[in-house]
């Protein structure tokens, strides 16, 4: 991921947007392997008040409650 601020995930370059499959599929796997979750969702948040401001990449696992 770009160390500059980016508002859109179209604004990313080539080789920026090459590095996100690959760190968004490790980080989905190591919140995998440290919760057994049933689903791991992967969002993209990037504005407050409708107002784009950064991207914020969300890896949620979803658990059955127990």
């Amino acid at each position: 991921m770009p160390i500059r601020h980016v508002l859109h995930v179209s604004d990313l370059t080539v080789s920026e947007s090459a590095e996100l499959g690959p760190l968004l599929q490790r980080t989905s796997a190591a919140v995998t392997a440290a919760m057994n979750p049933e689903q791991v969702y992967v969002c993209l948040w990037s504005h407050a008040d409708a107002v784009p401001g950064h991207l914020h990449f969300v890896v949620q696992p979803a658990c059955r409650s127990t």
